[in-house]
């Protein structure tokens, strides 16, 4: 007798769910469950979601030198300002200088700012201009008055300015010239 009660419940369950397949699409997931006669289990499947959270993007200082330390100090400040990391373009005798290139890195540690060396192997303009161009966090330009690839540089501006979009700031001691009288 139970199990033609059965039989007969399992028969309603599933002629009610074949008349109402057509309003499946409409109806809630509860509903959906209950009109095929499954019961939810009891752990939760559904995790509650994290917040988003924006990715990092951390600008870039760019240190063009040739060992001397004339920018450091403006570099230094330019990156504690913007909150950016610092990359030491170094070139010409920089690069046979391995204690120049240990003070210029523990002078910037010291400061507290992330950075990293990059080497130019020739002295040459295309080889900045390549870099500049790879790099997209890049905010500022950094130099000596003195430094002969900074000056190559700023000399030929119009060159480099369809792959440079950033501001060089050239730093160091020079005596204003004088005004000419007119």
């Amino acid at each position: 007798m139970k199990q033609k009660q059965k039989l007969k419940q399992d028969i309603q369950r599933m002629l009610g769910a074949l008349a109402s397949q057509h309003e499946s699409e409409f109806l809630p997931y509860q509903a959906k469950l209950k009109a095929l006669g499954l019961t939810r289990g009891t752990c939760d499947s559904a995790a509650d979601r994290l917040p988003l959270v924006a990715a990092r993007r951390v600008g870039r200082v760019a240190l063009i030198t040739d060992g001397s330390d004339q920018s450091l100090d403006y570099a230094l400040e330019v990156c504690s300002r913007q909150k950016a990391e610092l990359d030491l373009v170094l070139h010409g005798k920089a690069l046979t200088d391995v204690n120049g290139i240990h003070a210029l890195q523990s002078s910037v540690s010291g400061a507290g700012i992330t950075h990293q060396a990059i080497e130019l192997k020739g002295s040459s303009l295309k080889e900045l201009t390549d870099y500049i161009g790879s790099q997209a966090n890049l905010i500022y330009l950094v130099a000596s008055i003195g430094n002969p690839l900074a000056h190559a540089l700023s000399e030929n501006m119009s060159a480099a300015s369809k792959r440079m979009n950033i501001p060089l700031v050239l730093c160091g001691d020079r005596k204003p010239q004088a005004l000419l009288p007119s």
